[in-house]
């Protein structure tokens, strides 16, 4: 007779028990690991956004066809002119560019070199 009922066969065993509790865990900590990921992401658009001006939420629940109360707030007027002294010449406007026809050279560039090509039958000539 044979034993081949008391060994375990193979791929059985302690071994073969935790490998399915390994990849759970695996796959747990992979779960966790992406919500913290998300959440993090989420704190920090929400952070972000705590020095812009915080917007009054529309009340979802109301009458079909009815609109909010909602008062408007009172736009700031804008601030008068500063008065200018009299004193003050004019400023003299810039002259315009269609003025000289002709254009002046730059200095920083230098002129562009005919450079014959590679394939050119005549060298460039």
């Amino acid at each position: 007779m044979t034993d081949e009922g008391d060994r375990p066969a193979a791929g059985e065993g302690d071994d073969a028990r935790a490998r399915p509790r390994r990849k759970r865990l695996a796959l747990v900590l992979l779960v966790v690991a992406a919500v913290l990921a998300v959440a993090g992401v989420v704190a920090a658009i929400v952070l972000s956004q705590g020095d812009a001006e915080q917007v009054t939420p529309i009340p979802a629940t109301g009458e079909p066809g009815t609109t909010p109360d909602i008062t408007p707030s009172p736009t700031p007027s804008p601030p008068p002119p500063a008065p200018t002294p009299a004193d003050e010449p004019a400023p003299t406007p810039a002259p315009s560019p269609s003025a000289d026809p002709t254009a002046a050279p730059s200095i920083s560039v230098p002129p562009a070199q005919d450079v014959p090509y590679p394939t050119d039958p005549n060298d460039g000539k």
